[in-house]
């Protein structure tokens, strides 16, 4: 087996999640720490969070959901937009 095809499965192998996948990115940026990030809510309210704020995690995790970082509702909690802010 030829050294670049070795190189190529062991890649493949590392990038494929182990789970399966139910959800899907919706929305996908990159900011600083300090950089404000604003969660623009259906019913027309803007909560910012610094983006430090918001906890990192590994790429087979499922998420935090909003509910527990932003002060809103159940009812409230599906967004309309995400903006990062500099």
């Amino acid at each position: 087996m030829s050294w670049y095809l070795r190189l190529h499965l062991f890649i493949a192998a590392v990038a494929l999640p182990r789970c399966s996948l139910v959800f899907q990115v919706a929305h996908f940026f990159t900011c600083n720490d300090h950089d404000l990030v604003l969660f623009l809510t259906m019913t027309g309210r803007v909560l910012g969070l610094k983006a430090w704020q918001i906890p990192a995690a590994a790429r087979t995790a499922k998420g935090v959901p909003l509910v527990s970082l932003l002060p809103v509702s159940r009812d409230e909690a599906q967004m309309a937009a995400v903006l990062p802010v500099r």
